[in-house]
Parts: C-alpha cells; sequence; structure tokens
C-alpha cells in the first residue's frame, strides 16, 4: 500500500489524497475540476476502485464527473449526498470566478454508496472506518485506516486548525463532540486534511487550541 498527496493551488490549496494497492487506487476527495487525475491513471493502466468524499463542498468533489463513465463508485455521508446539486450548500455560489463565468457546481453522479457512523468499508482489502463528524458541514466525515494509523481528516482537523462553521452547510453546535470522537484516537495516527500539511493526533493535542485536551 502506498500514499499520495496532490494539493491544488487553483482550487483553495485543497488536497486530494490517493491510495494505492497492486493495479488499483482509492481517491480521496478529487477537488480539480479539470481531466488530468482521470487520465494520468488511465494511462497507467490503474483501476480506480472507489472515490471517497470526505464532505460535498466543490472543492472537495470537483473532479467526480471525469470517473462517471467508468462506473468508479462514490461514497459520502447521506446527509452530504444533497451538496451535489445544490451550489448554496457546496459553496459554489461564493466563488467569484465562478460568479463571473455564470456557473455553479452541479454534478449528477450515478453511483452513489451513503455512508454513516461507524460504517467499516473494505476496499482493496483495506479496511477503512467512517467516522461522522458534522460541524463543517452536516455531512463531514473522517476515514480512518486503523492499520496503518492513518486518518483522513477533510476539513473537520487541520494543522493548527479546524474548519469553518459559518456557510450554509454548518452545523457549529456539533464542532465540539465531533472534536472529542478524534481526540480519542492514538496520538501517533498522522492526519491528513483537506487543506494544508499533515499533522499526527499527537502534535494538534499539543498545538491545535481548538483541540487540547482540557
Amino acid at each position: 500500500m502506498q500514499f499520495e498527496t496532490i494539493t491544488y493551488s487553483k482550487d483553495f490549496s485543497s488536497n486530494t489524497y490517493l491510495i494505492f494497492k497492486d493495479n488499483a487506487v482509492i481517491i480521496i476527495d478529487p477537488g480539480h475540476d479539470s481531466d488530468a487525475l482521470y487520465w494520468r491513471l488511465k494511462k497507467a493502466d490503474l483501476k480506480v476502485a472507489a472515490i471517497l468524499l470526505t464532505h460535498t463542498h466543490y472543492d472537495h468533489f470537483n473532479g467526480i464527473g471525469f470517473f462517471k463513465k467508468d462506473d468508479v463508485p462514490l461514497y459520502l455521508h447521506h446527509l452530504d449526498e444533497i451538496g451535489l446539486s445544490d451550489p448554496t450548500y457546496n459553496a459554489s455560489i461564493l466563488d467569484e470566478d465562478l460568479k463571473r463565468a455564470g456557473r455553479v457546481v452541479e454534478i449528477d453522479y450515478p453511483h452513489m454508496m451513503t455512508v454513516q457512523d461507524q460504517d467499516e468499508l473494505e476496499l482493496l482489502g483495506i479496511k477503512i472506518k467512517v467516522l461522522h463528524t458534522p460541524f463543517h458541514t452536516k455531512g463531514s466525515v473522517c476515514y480512518y485506516l486503523e492499520d496503518a494509523k492513518v486518518l483522513y481528516t477533510g476539513d473537520t482537523l487541520f494543522k493548527n486548525s479546524i474548519g469553518r462553521f459559518d456557510l450554509a452547510a454548518s452545523e457549529p453546535r456539533k464542532a465540539s463532540t465531533s472534536l472529542e470522537i478524534l481526540k480519542r484516537l492514538p496520538d501517533e495516527v498522522i492526519i491528513y486534511p483537506g487543506h494544508g500539511a499533515k499533522s499526527t493526533i499527537g502534535d494538534e493535542k499539543q498545538f491545535n487550541r481548538y483541540f487540547k485536551v482540557r
């Protein structure tokens, strides 16, 4: 199993993550609206086993449309399903560049698989646990690879910060409860956030003022 991070500065420096195993790949949060990733994987003859979304703000799912024709299953929390087609929920309505171009982000994706808290996915023989952590959006989730000690946090937890909770999709009152879920994970777990650099649960407990153990 190998891991890769791709950062797209055009889309708010959002991170896309790839998990490789054998001749296949799992994509987490393909946020860039170009077909470059699709063709890169196609040319390498890598099968895309699944796409996982941590939440449905458009800068995290803008690239899913290129994978529809290959029947790639898309996993997301059922409360965030609305974000694929609702520009207010997915925040694309706030993007000035999109406004100038007279467009918003609305994607019809036919191969959806909705998840709930504590679901355990097994993809490419990799066990992935779903942790529902609402506040940035109602259906925000983190994906926990316990065996690898890896956690994909989306916009729930960043290095030295957390996601904002003042958008249409947010549930600010659930922030504390959601962060407590992550604080219970082992300190050595590496976090890969939706924006910015990676960190660990232990470092965030020590240095992140929103996440410190009191």
